[in-house]
């Protein structure tokens, strides 16, 4: 605007940053001159003038100063809330979608970008009204890492851009996985006999039917299983011989006599091995598995002479007399007392085929089913009577009703529970069930389950012991399987806490004895072998196998594996972890691997070991797949020793465990 003389056509000059700019002054004595923001934006004072004359035809000049400023530069911020209440993601949020929001700040306003960039993902969404944002993000994303950015930009009211970024950190809680675990239930045993003929069979207590293995050449009173598989006899003569019998073929063996016992015609071994005899005198005696000396350890009490037979059961033996009575001697206390009254005299063979399942049957053959407990006897019907007479039964050591496994359910072994900030985990409670509300309690009890009980500790480890006592246990059969489901809780250092299930899949067995089958198919077949050494061959498909006592070896051949990344997988239901010269069994994998030999150097490009599930799992390439390390895509057969883990004693590699194996002889290659 100009005044004084100036009027409308007057000039008017602006000097900027050296450059001129020229217009003249317009009615109402004002003017208006487009100017380069660039010469603004570097010269922020000049000089503007007017010139012209008055009506007198004076002339005049009017100059100013002017001043200003530049904006160029415009400012946001931007702050992210936390991503949940107390700024700690938990599996289950993590297994879902979270919102995010937030606000901002400074030049932003409505309508501007907001970018959050998690797990490499970008989440776009705008600023809201009240400047605020929220954006829903995948909960996977976030449990990838405790870090992300959010960034929001855009231009001021000036028309400058703006960009500005937060860097929001939030805990991750812990992660809970469920875990499997396997038991089996314990076959029920085969029954040996012998007879008045000298020949040594089986028997089966629910038909009656008999099969000859074969011809001890001579006559045994009784005759017991060992511990490792070995038949023992006690001679019918006076003094009596003890003699080793082969299972396979009957064959017998004088050991020598059972010196400082008089005549005795009872016989039986307990799990430990240890061997007991009784005879007429009502003494008890312990053998020698070596020499056959007896040593008095204990009496049954005056008058009870011996029926014919000894039974292990519980740590107490029971003989039965030929009074009609079964006598218990309890090893613990020495007191001998009467657990069944009423049988008949001639009760001469008595066995345990299961837990809490006892037979026993008469001269004239008559199988009576025994339960020691309520101290009854029953009749089943069954009838063994034929020529010749059976003078004893035998069948491997029962044992304990409680078959025990072990595990942990923290991070020992990749996909287990975890804790992706890595702080300690601790398990704070468990209960039986699937129970969808977190456990606080339980840690360390004994918790009781459907067919056995857990007991799990802060750390994580645990057992499990299947009871064959329960009803539960003895219903499932060959091939059934039944779940005992518990559900555990862990806590991290933050004090979060997460659930998951520990599933123990108990396989059941037949409660009558199975027939002896070393040999499969090429169908998915269950394999069981006797009281003595065998070879197991499984064939094609997935087979389970128990080698039953004696020192068994398994073996694979080429043709019966699966294809890579879908091997076949068979399962050993009692290996044995001892060495070959214990007694122990022995995997043959000689077919199997293809252009191996026996250093674990060479072996670990087969053989991957991983203990899951109170398990050893075996994994095997049978070409070498795993020469650049272990791949699941390799695995053509898979070995799974339930019950068994090779990596304890610190065999924390494949090549540890494969010395190991090769050291005690437990593992035959090329």
């Amino acid at each position: 605007m100009v005044g004084g003389d100036a009027a409308p056509g007057d000039g008017v000059v602006l000097r900027i940053n050296g450059t001129t700019y020229v217009g003249s002054v317009l009615p109402g004595n004002t003017f208006s001159i487009d100017v380069s923001g660039a010469d603004l934006a570097v010269d922020t004072r000049f000089l503007a003038s007017v010139s012209g004359f008055d009506d007198a035809g004076n002339p005049f000049v009017g100059t100013a100063l002017s001043e200003h400023t530049v904006d160029r530069t415009a400012s946001a911020t931007i702050t992210v809330d936390n991503i949940t209440a107390d700024d700690l993601l938990t599996a289950s949020e993590a297994a879902g979608m979270v919102p995010v929001t937030g606000t901002v700040g400074g030049d932003a306003a409505p309508g501007d970008a907001v970018v959050l960039s998690i797990n490499g993902n970008s989440y776009v969404t705008t600023v809201l009204p009240g400047n605020t944002f929220s954006v829903n993000v995948a909960g996977a994303d976030l449990a990838a890492g405790t870090q992300f950015t959010a960034t929001v930009s855009g231009t001021d009211a000036a028309g400058n851009p703006f960009t500005a970024t937060d860097t929001s950190t939030h805990r991750l809680g812990p992660v809970a996985v469920d875990d499997r675990a396997m038991v089996y239930e314990l076959p029920a045993q085969r029954i040996h006999y012998n007879d008045s003929a000298g020949n040594i069979g089986t028997v089966d207590p629910t038909t009656g039917t008999r099969t000859l293995i074969g011809n001890a050449g001579r006559v045994f009173g009784d005759i017991a299983v060992g511990s490792t598989g070995t038949l023992f006899g006690i001679s019918f003569e006076t003094p009596s011989a003890l003699y080793s019998i082969n299972p396979a073929t009957g064959a017998a063996t004088r050991i020598g006599p059972v010196s400082g016992a008089g005549f005795v015609n009872a016989l039986v071994a307990s799990p430990d091995g240890r061997l007991f005899a009784a005879g007429s005198s009502g003494d008890l005696f312990q053998l020698s598995t070596t020499t056959g000396a007896a040593t008095r350890i204990g009496s049954f009490g005056a008058g009870q002479a011996s029926a014919g037979d000894l039974l292990f059961a519980d740590n107490a033996l029971y003989l039965s007399t030929d009074s009609g009575t079964i006598r218990k001697f309890d090893l613990a206390t020495g007191i001998a007392t009467t657990a069944v009254s009423g049988l008949p005299n001639d009760l001469y063979n008595l066995a345990q085929t299961d837990v809490g399942t006892y037979v026993g049957s008469t001269s004239g053959g008559q199988m009576y089913a025994i339960d020691l407990a309520a101290g009854t006897a029953v009749r089943t019907g069954v009838s063994t009577a034929r020529a010749p007479q059976m003078y004893g039964f035998a069948a491997a050591a029962v044992g304990g009703p409680l078959v025990t496994i072990t595990g942990d359910v923290t991070p020992t072994t990749a996909g287990q529970d975890r804790d992706p900030d890595g702080s300690t985990l601790a398990v704070v409670g468990v209960v039986a069930g699937d129970v969808p509300a977190p456990a606080a309690t339980g840690v360390g009890a004994v918790i009781n389950g459907t067919y056995g009980t857990l007991t799990i500790a802060a750390d994580g480890s645990y057992s499990y012991a299947l009871d064959h006592s329960r009803a539960a246990v003895q219903s499932l059969g060959a091939g059934q399987v039944a779940n005992d489901v518990f559900t555990y809780t862990i806590s991290d250092a933050d004090g979060a806490v997460d659930t998951a299930t520990l599933t123990v899949q108990v396989n059941g067995a037949s409660e009558v004895p199975p027939p002896v089958s070393t040999t499969g198919g090429g169908a998915n077949d269950t394999l069981a072998g006797g009281i003595g050494a065998e070879t197991m061959l499984g064939g094609a498909g997935n087979d389970l196998m128990s080698g039953g006592l004696g020192a068994d070896v398994f073996a694979w051949r080429l043709a019966d594996r699966g294809a890579s990344g879908a091997p076949a997988v068979d399962t050993i239901t009692d290996f044995s972890v001892a060495s070959r010269a214990a007694g122990g069994d022995v995997l043959d994998l000689r077919d199997l691997l293809q252009g191996e030999n026996s250093s674990p150097g060479s072996l670990d490009n087969y053989l991957h070991f991983r203990v899951e599930g109170g398990a050893t799992i075996v994994d095997i390439s049978s070409s070498g797949g795993f020469a650049a390390g272990y791949s699941a895509a390799a695995v053509d057969q898979q070995i799974v020793l339930a019950g068994v883990d090779l990596s304890a004693g610190g065999l924390t590699t494949d090549q540890l465990i494969i010395q190991d194996l090769l050291n005690r002889n437990k593992l035959i290659t090329d």
